[in-house]
């Protein structure tokens, strides 16, 4: 048996596999409902379970270990791996040594902190612990330790791993890594991190006169470099940010060094499972700062191509205000790992870690369908189980998540109905979802130089001659701004790593966005220059970069466009006309530009003087679109703006869509089949007509066909197969509910489905045998055959639970 990767998805013993997964941690549940829990996590449709293995838990006094239970009976970590393998269930260890979890010491055992706190803990620039309790990953002592620690539970995960014929498929490699600096913003400068810090300037300046003049200093050799301090938190002159963006890029080798070392390590004890590592990155229900984390592991994709990034999706509550994010992130994601692996979301919520904040199943119902049409393609509950801590165990108290679908004795919540359906809905069609795609004609770049910012101080012009700051604009002008109004606007794109991406890939692509600050490198401006040059439509904004990273004048872009001269102006509530959008507010500052010849040149936006600030200008067989100003999504006439902006370049037909801006309707393909998404994220209800591509005609098909218009929920999703062969020469078209179970046989094919009773119901059928359908039912009632456009279909009412709706064949 083996549990393998592809570029998009996972594999079991060589078929796409669907993982489907359930957080259950057996150490915050009592034995005696450990079966219980996993019988609950199988009914579900979970093929597969997860936990922590908290090094803390199980090394209970240096040198003494219990995973029989011996001194507890939920210690017994052997019994748990055995009764999940048992009872049919894949499971996904996760050993530490970090676990954090709301867990004393985040799964350091008290007995090491209290013992070598001193030695080990992370540093600041005073000598004085820097992140309480935090050990230093690299300190020896520490390494040593966790040594040891994984000598004693790797040989128990090794017995059990499916090369070895058990049912242990995966392994995260420690958690969330990067997670202490962002959070305290304080890096580590223990001496040994210091040293190591002066071993990187080293190797990639080799020669010191080559620092010197970047730095603006005078070392006679690298062994006097001293990194940044964390006692300055404003940058006196530019050379500081070519300095810290060293700093930054010093750490994202010290995490994967980390990492590697781990991972080393664990081989060494024969283990050979599929490795991923953990992201985090959501703040009170928004992810707009969950780049910062992708960034920190960009180097691990080059050393270890197979190990994936784990997701972190907790939105919280799902609202129109962060529709977009998951979208987004995981995109980002996608684009860090280079295309290599399945998008996986290690922690998928289920509940709340924070009672004050309640989640609801109906939001949650449509966040997981979402996920689906934003191209996951495995996640793991976070958390299936409640629990309630040890005793001094828990980080917050006694208990451990709130409003999970099962709480700490296996009672079912108000969530369990929705992944049991779901479960149903991954059953039946994760093999086709795993293999669906986007098509999409728009790519947005990620730069993540903009993102590297965890320790990051404060920009002023002044001092540095950078009027654009990627920390302040990022959020209002990419995340929430572009990046959102694509997502409300119904616009399919790909994202992809300036530094990454290939000349060929970005060809693929009808126009490209690039958000620029004042600094990129030299080879990501060349590189937008060349896509411009063999035809690509380019748009750059809010800005043109003007320095590269060693803060030095590199303004390629810009003298591509024969600019005479440009100033860049701080407004009072700056306007600017967009085309024929008159007055759309924009932020400060704004970037005027002038032109000895404006003859080359159309005005995209211009202030209410005339004066130009947002050009188009052909270079080569393309096009560089430049906005000097940058607009988020704040006002109804931004999505007209960017509308016409991308219009100007070319487009498409959208492959799906809706006639009203509120629905969100997203459709992947996969030859000839495909998966359409229909979501509403207001609360209220949204009546609208919605339109899908058939994936073999690629006719344009109507959803509600009766001619009235789709009746949507309010916060409420649907996901329908669309042309899902049923049997030969007969597809099921759309279905507006949700699809339980599918039964076939010579007379009849019976639908199992379920949905709100404000939704519309309607299922239609496509293909040359539509002919044999002789009657359909739901449940009793005899419902009325239409016909439109070579498709059969009916329409009838949700009553809310399951019903029933059968096709008769003719013989």
């Amino acid at each position: 048996m083996e549990f393998t990767i592809t570029e998009k998805c996972f594999k079991l013993n060589g078929e796409d596999f669907f993982l489907y997964s359930a957080e259950m941690q057996y150490f915050r549940i009592k034995k005696e409902y450990w079966q219980l829990h996993i019988l609950k996590i199988k009914e579900a449709g979970c093929n597969a379970i997860c936990s922590y293995i908290p090094w803390d838990w199980h090394e209970v006094a240096e040198g003494e270990f219990d995973f029989n239970g011996r001194t507890v009976a939920e210690r017994d970590l052997e019994g748990w791996l055995d009764l999940c393998q048992k009872n049919g269930l894949y499971i996904i260890v996760k050993p530490g040594p970090y676990i954090l979890a709301e867990y004393t010491g985040a799964g350091i055992p008290i007995w090491f902190i209290n013992k070598y706190r001193e030695m080990c803990e992370v540093k600041n620039t005073n000598g004085e612990p820097g992140q309480l309790g935090i050990m230093s990953f690299l300190h020896p002592i520490f390494l040593d330790s966790t040594k040891k620690w994984y000598s004693r539970v790797m040989p128990i995960i090794k017995k059990r791993q499916i090369s070895d014929g058990g049912n242990i498929i995966m392994m995260q490699v420690c958690n969330e890594v990067g997670l202490f600096t962002w959070l305290s913003k304080q890096a580590d400068y223990s001496s040994h991190c210091v040293s190591m810090f002066t071993d990187f300037v080293a190797s990639k300046y080799k020669d010191i006169e080559k620092l010197n003049d970047i730095y603006h200093t005078e070392y006679k050799n690298f062994s006097e470099v001293m990194p940044p301090s964390d006692k300055v938190f404003e940058y006196s002159c530019r050379v500081e940010v070519a300095r810290d963006i060293d700093w930054h890029e010093f750490w994202r080798k010290y995490y994967i060094e980390y990492l590697k070392l781990l991972m080393n390590e664990i081989k060494q004890n024969e283990i050979n499972l599929q490795f991923y590592h953990n992201l985090p990155g959501w703040i009170y229900g928004s992810g707009w700062e969950f780049p910062v984390n992708i960034t920190m592991y960009n180097e691990l994709r080059e050393d270890y191509p197979n190990i994936i990034l784990g997701v972190d999706h907790i939105p919280e509550n799902v609202s129109y205000r962060n529709l977009h994010d998951d979208m987004i992130i995981n995109e980002i994601v996608w684009a860090q790992q280079g295309g290599r692996g399945p998008l996986f979301a290690a922690e998928f919520q289920a509940g709340s870690r924070e009672y004050c904040v309640v989640t609801f199943p109906t939001e949650m119902d449509l966040f997981y369908k979402a996920s689906i049409a934003n191209g996951l393609v495995g996640w793991n509950y976070y958390m299936f189980s409640s629990g309630k801590n040890p005793r001094t165990k828990g980080y917050f108290g006694p208990t451990f998540y709130w409003f999970t679908p099962l709480d700490e004795k296996a009672q079912e919540g108000s969530l369990y109905p929705v992944v049991k359906k779901i479960g149903k809905f991954i059953k039946l069609f994760g093999k086709d979802i795993v293999k669906v795609e986007k098509k999409s004609e728009i790519c947005v770049l990620f730069y993540q130089r903009y993102y590297a910012t965890e320790l990051v101080k404060k920009i002023t012009k002044e001092k540095t001659d950078i009027d654009f700051d990627p920390v302040e604009i990022r959020k209002a002008a990419y995340f929430d701004g572009l990046l959102k109004v694509l997502q409300i606007l119904n616009i399919d794109f790909h994202i992809l790593d300036i530094e990454v991406c290939s000349n060929e890939e970005l060809k693929k692509y009808k126009q490209v966005w690039m958000f620029s600050c004042d600094f990129m490198d030299k080879e990501s401006q060349q590189k937008l220059v060349a896509y411009a040059k063999q035809g690509g439509n380019l748009v750059v904004f809010p800005t043109l970069p003007k320095y590269d990273l060693a803060m030095k004048p590199c303004p390629i872009i810009r003298d591509t466009l024969n600019i005479l001269s440009e100033k860049v102006v701080v407004l009072d509530a700056p306007k600017v006309d967009v085309f024929d959008n008159i007055d759309i507010a924009v932020s400060t500052p704004v970037v005027i530009y002038n032109f000895e010849d404006k003859k080359n040149i159309e005005v995209v936006l211009q202030t209410d003087e005339g004066e130009i600030c947002g050009f188009k200008s052909k270079v080569g067989n393309g096009i560089i679109l430049t906005m000097g100003a940058y607009f988020g999504y704040s006002i109804e006439e931004h999505n007209k703006a960017y509308w016409d902006i991308i219009i100007s370049l070319g487009v498409s037909t959208k492959l799906a869509d809706r006639e009203k801006e509120r629905l969100i309707v997203k459709q992947r393909f996969n030859d000839d089949f495909s998966i359409l998404f229909v979501g509403n994220y207001y609360n209220e209800i949204e009546m609208d007509n919605i339109y899908y591509t058939h994936p073999v005609t690629s006719k344009k098909i109507t959803i509600s066909l009766g001619n009235e218009k789709l009746c949507m929920p309010p916060v409420y999703g649907f996901l329908s197969p669309i042309n899902k062969k049923l049997i030969h020469g007969l597809y099921l078209m759309h279905i507006t509910s949700d699809i339980t179970s599918i039964d076939i046989t010579d007379k009849e094919i019976l639908f199992k489905i379920c949905g709100n009773k404000l939704l519309t119901g309607e299922i239609a059928f496509w293909g040359e045998n539509i002919k044999y359908i002789e009657e359909i039912y739901i449940d009793n009632d005899k419902l009325a055959l239409n016909k439109k456009d070579e498709l059969i279909f009916v329409n009838y009412n949700h009553n809310q639970v399951e019903q029933t709706i059968i096709v008769k064949m003719k013989k």
